[in-house]
């Protein structure tokens, strides 16, 4: 489960990049050690 913080960080990234959804993982997985590729679609699924 993300936090609102690291949800908000990742919504961010992905508007600022426009990066596909597997390289946003890639590029936030060092700094989110817990996001997965189903969290990470859920999280931007939202937007």
């Amino acid at each position: 489960m993300l936090s609102i913080e690291e949800e908000a960080i990742i919504v961010a990234f992905r508007k600022h990049t426009l990066l596909p959804l597997d390289d946003c993982l890639y590029s936030q997985q060092p700094t989110i050690l817990e996001l997965t590729r189903s969290a990470l679609h859920r999280c931007l699924g939202d937007c």
